[in-house]
């Protein structure tokens, strides 16, 4: 798998190749640790979650991204933040 680059606001940003699309992250705490995944295609650390797909709402992907990245269910969620930056783009 080739290595993803991340830019976020750089002069350098490549222009995007295909549309955006919308994602969910999961903040999972236990014991005032936070869970975090290594990405395999950066070799660096991330929060759990990615890409809703178009036939599911934010919450129905939430627990699929969690399930398929942790095996892990969730009980329970509160929501942290909505947040519309498209400045962050990853390059394969």
């Amino acid at each position: 798998m080739p290595e993803a680059k991340f830019y976020y606001k750089h002069r350098n940003t490549p222009i995007p190749n295909q549309p955006t699309s919308i994602g969910v992250v999961a903040l999972i705490e236990k014991e005032n640790k936070l869970l975090l995944e290594r990405r395999t295609d950066s070799n660096r650390w991330a929060l759990i979650g990615g890409a809703i797909k178009s036939d599911e709402s934010l919450l129905d992907g939430l627990y699929r991204e969690v399930m398929e990245e942790t095996g892990l269910s969730i009980c329970s969620y509160d929501l942290f933040g909505t947040f519309s930056d498209p400045s962050r783009v990853a390059a394969f």
